[in-house]
């Protein structure tokens, strides 16, 4: 077994309007917890870093496509 990290890519999608459900408050809260997940990933060494994607492009998937 090797010792060496194993490293992946994690993609986060959601819709555009998911926070227009929620008051500025709860939006807050929620921003706050996440960035308090990425900062812990980080200073564990285990988030390189991570940057949005742009909201052009299509998703694919295999559902339905012949």
């Amino acid at each position: 077994m090797s010792n060496e990290k194993q490293e992946y890519l994690l993609l986060f999608r959601s819709s555009n309007n998911w926070y227009k459900e929620l008051s500025p408050e709860e939006l807050q809260k929620v921003m706050a917890k996440v960035g308090a997940w990425f900062e812990s990933l980080n200073a564990k060494g285990i988030m390189k870093g991570g940057q949005p994607l742009g909201g052009e492009g299509r998703v694919i998937t295999g559902k339905g496509n012949n």
